[in-house]
């Protein structure tokens, strides 16, 4: 498994052609903390295009949340693509986790 302070994984239908896609929405969903994020992208079938954080479903193209788009590419919902959706629950998931993180001593 990929390192990182949190977990995103990608399953995605190849038949359907998502590769591109989970490419496209990992990469924006780590753009600039990308030590922070482990990211595994699996290749799968029937359609799917589900994505996990810390092994939490936070988005299924087959079932989208409501506040989410359906299709992965270029499909947008209240100004928020697929990517931009992710991103916002990694970095949510990230603050989360740096608070939770003790301070050193003398890194005041």
């Amino acid at each position: 498994m990929a390192e990182g302070k949190v977990q995103l994984e990608i399953q995605y239908c190849v038949p359907c052609g998502y590769f591109w896609q989970a490419t496209s929405v990992a990469a924006e969903a780590v753009a600039g903390r990308n030590r922070e994020v482990g990211v595994t992208l699996t290749p799968a079938a029937q359609g799917r295009f589900e994505v996990y954080l810390d092994g939490e479903l936070i988005y299924d193209r087959k079932q989208p949340p409501a506040d989410a788009p359906r299709e992965p590419a270029g499909d947008v919902k209240n100004g928020v693509s697929v990517a931009e959706y992710v991103r916002t629950k990694v970095l949510t998931r990230l603050s989360t986790v740096d608070a939770q993180q003790p301070v050193a001593a003398g890194a005041r």
